[in-house]
């Protein structure tokens, strides 16, 4: 019998100046640890960065993400991003 650990990514939303939609307003973005890009949302934030960013920062809260948690989140994913593309 063999037994395989399980392996939990974690997951953290994002949203850069970047991810808007066709009416202006930025749109929260999930990121996998680990993982290359980023998979949209439909969650809305309104048309103020600043207002988004809190947003963002509020809803990783709620999932019990610390603000150095999302980060290294993230990070992952650009480092991911990295190794594939060079």
């Amino acid at each position: 019998m063999s037994i395989t650990p399980t392996t939990t990514k974690r997951r953290a939303f994002y949203v850069d100046q970047t991810m808007t939609n066709d009416f202006d307003q930025f749109v929260a973005a999930l990121v996998d640890e680990d993982e290359a890009g980023y998979t949209p949302t439909s969650y809305t934030l309104g048309t103020d960065f600043d207002a988004a960013k809190k947003q963002v920062a509020a809803m990783n809260e709620q999932c019990g993400l610390t603000p150095a948690d999302a980060l290294a989140i993230v990070a992952s994913s650009f480092a991911a991003h990295n190794r594939i593309n060079g």
